[in-house]
């Protein structure tokens, strides 16, 4: 049973198109997630240059960065290997004499000395944010989980020797990642996967490159996007449509009807609020109503049960949630709205808070309360 999934980012969960992630993959994400699977990112990219995902990161548990080389739950790094200083120094000293366009990825940052004409083009296909321009001599005793160079797959012969402890991995012929040798996502997800205590047959994965190709490879369902060259859908289990022609949509409602993936539970539908996501929430969805309670709360069980209830009457309609008023997790949610008392129920609708209901509410108030919105 599939408990675990992770997303490559261009071409699979962003369309080169649109720089946009289809709403079909997030109804997908949303149905996941509704199911109890834990959500990840597996990219190259360093989380500071997901700037388009930036509305949908709640949904996900934890990112496996930089191919690899970074893994973080939360805010919590469970994995981490950077290049050796040496290789750093080698390049900087290569590219002083011959100049060559290069991102350092550091622990916080991404920086490049330069951006030549393949790189721009790289930067404007992706939709990559454009790096702080610096002095790379400043980062050379810092931690570099990867290099981002520009340079063609017939110059391997010139810039390769540089790294004799990293290698290649590519999926543009615009330029290359340079990553330590024996890092990979596959290693990624293990090693976040251990965290977690599951297996690599509990998990499912979606790419579309030549850096996916291990992490396709390894999981217990690999699926290549249909746009992934042929050598990477050789590798997956499976092969779905392309990101722009609802790919990840449709492997996944695939997978629920061959039994792959649990089917949804009304409690998973009530999704967990507190002041850090609930910007987030109300931003990305129309319709939102939020039960806070207390832990120990007759009635807030009562009303919490009816939500569960009529849940699957509101899937796609309305977005529901539940927050912890005794955690201290919602105290400035509690004050901006003044609840004063357990159980209580806010409604809302585009942003805005339209209704507050207290007490023992009833399943059909709900539901009246929240049809009568939407």
């Amino acid at each position: 049973m599939i408990k675990a999934a992770f997303f490559d980012i261009d071409g699979t969960l962003l369309s080169f198109n649109t720089h946009e992630i289809p709403d079909s993959s997030i109804k997908a994400l949303e149905k996941l997630r509704r199911s109890g699977v834990k959500l990840f990112i597996a990219s190259g990219r360093h989380r500071v240059s997901m700037d388009r995902l930036e509305p949908y990161m709640h949904m996900f548990d934890g990112i496996v960065q930089v191919n690899g080389g970074l893994c973080t739950i939360g805010d919590k790094v469970v994995y981490g290997v950077t290049l050796k200083e040496s290789d750093v120094a080698r390049w900087l000293d290569y590219i002083d004499e011959h100049p060559r366009s290069t991102c350092f990825v550091t622990d916080d940052a991404v920086v490049m000395n330069f951006a030549d004409e393949k790189m721009a083009e790289l930067f404007n296909v992706l939709a990559f944010p454009v790096p702080d321009v610096v002095n790379l001599r400043d980062y050379e005793h810092k931690n570099v989980y990867q290099l981002m160079i520009s340079f063609a797959p017939e110059e391997n012969k010139d810039v390769l020797p540089m790294f004799p402890d990293c290698y290649a991995p590519r999926w543009s012929d615009l330029f290359s990642d340079i990553i330590p040798n024996g890092v990979n996502k596959q290693v990624g997800i293990e090693k976040v996967l251990e965290f977690l205590g599951l297996s690599m047959d509990e998990a499912l994965a979606f790419g579309d490159g030549g850096n996916d190709v291990e992490m396709l490879g390894s999981v217990g369902m690999g699926i290549a996007m249909g746009s992934a060259p042929d050598y990477v859908k050789a590798v997956a289990k499976r092969v779905t449509d392309d990101v722009d022609n609802d790919g990840i949509y449709n492997a996944v409602e695939k997978l629920y009807k061959e039994g792959f993936i649990n089917t949804i539970k009304s409690e998973a539908m009530i999704q967990e609020i507190t002041d850090q996501t609930i910007t987030d929430v109300l931003s990305n969805n129309k319709v939102v109503l939020i039960e806070i309670g207390a832990p120990g709360c007759g009635p807030c069980k009562a009303v919490k049960k009816a939500m569960e209830e009529i849940a699957a009457d509101f899937e796609g309609k309305a977005m529901l949630c539940s927050g912890d008023m005794g955690s201290g997790e919602m105290d400035d949610t509690c004050m901006r709205y003044r609840v004063m008392s357990a159980p209580t129920l806010l409604f809302f609708k585009d942003g805005e808070m339209v209704e507050k209901m207290s007490g023992n509410v009833k399943k059909d108030a709900i539901a009246d309360k929240l049809n009568s919105i939407i």
